[in-house]
């Protein structure tokens, strides 16, 4: 029953975090919505190689791993809004959309990655 509160919460605070995060990204930058989503997305691909390299070497980290990695950064990342962009974007310019993928892959394995190095660093 913690697993579910704990992913809950965590959960609706990464999605309610992501929401306010591209409104406020679109607002104050020249971005538009697919960006804004990939600045977010890499962003969850640092913190989810960060958090579970570095909570991998605590003992009794259940509970945040739960909180952090499969709510927060569950409910912080999104693969649905990143494919509903994409395919918009695509409608209007077939490279920026094209490009676009590359950098939330490419990207995301990358951030992923120093995520995880920095956590070792630590």
């Amino acid at each position: 029953m913690y697993a579910f509160f704990t992913i809950f919460i965590g959960g609706g605070l990464g999605a309610v975090s992501r929401h306010y995060l591209s409104v406020y990204l679109m607002r104050m930058t020249a971005i538009n919505a697919p960006w804004a989503i990939l600045l977010i997305n890499l962003l969850g691909c640092l913190g989810i190689g960060f958090f579970s390299a570095y909570l991998s070497r605590l003992t009794h980290a259940q509970l945040w791993q739960w909180f952090l990695l499969t709510g927060f950064l569950g409910g912080f990342t999104t693969y649905s809004t990143f494919t509903l962009n994409l395919i918009q974007l695509g409608e209007i310019h077939l490279a920026s959309a094209f490009l676009n993928l590359f950098l939330h892959l490419g990207g995301g394995i990358l951030c992923c990655f120093v995520g995880f190095w920095l956590a070792r660093a630590v």
